[in-house]
């Protein structure tokens, strides 16, 4: 065991400075790609993050499809995204054809398949004649 330690000794020994100076250098390096910054998080955020036009964008799909669902008739749709991110929080559905309970659950089976959502984050409102 002594034999060991005095090797290392002489090892250490026999080192200038600048070897120091470039072993200290190579542990920060190592330590700088084991420990990634969180600067890269936050810019997955902004690029998995929606724009007021992709929302546009699916409530306009979504409103498309449902009007050709039997019974349905018009529909308008409002959609809200968790910010900072793509999942959606909410659907409103106002359609003409709400007032009938099999044409709600149509839609709101369709939403939840769609968006991977539970049922009590959409709502379904029946659309108010326009005279």
């Amino acid at each position: 065991m002594s034999s060991i330690w005095s090797q290392i000794q002489q090892f250490l020994n026999k080192r200038k400075k600048i070897d120091y100076i470039i072993f200290l250098l190579l542990g920060l390096l190592l330590l700088v790609i084991v420990f990634p910054s969180g600067k890269e998080n936050t810019k997955s955020y902004e690029t998995n993050s929606f724009s007021q036009s992709d929302t546009t964008d699916l409530e306009k799909r979504l409103s498309q499809t449902l009007e050709k669902m039997e019974g349905v008739g018009k529909v308008q749709v409002m959609i809200t995204i968790k910010e900072n991110s793509k999942e959606v929080e909410g659907v409103l559905v106002v359609a003409q054809g709400a007032g009938q309970p099999t044409v709600c659950q149509k839609i709101s089976d369709s939403v939840m398949a769609l968006f991977d959502i539970e049922a009590h984050k959409i709502r379904i409102a029946k659309m108010v004649s326009e005279d």
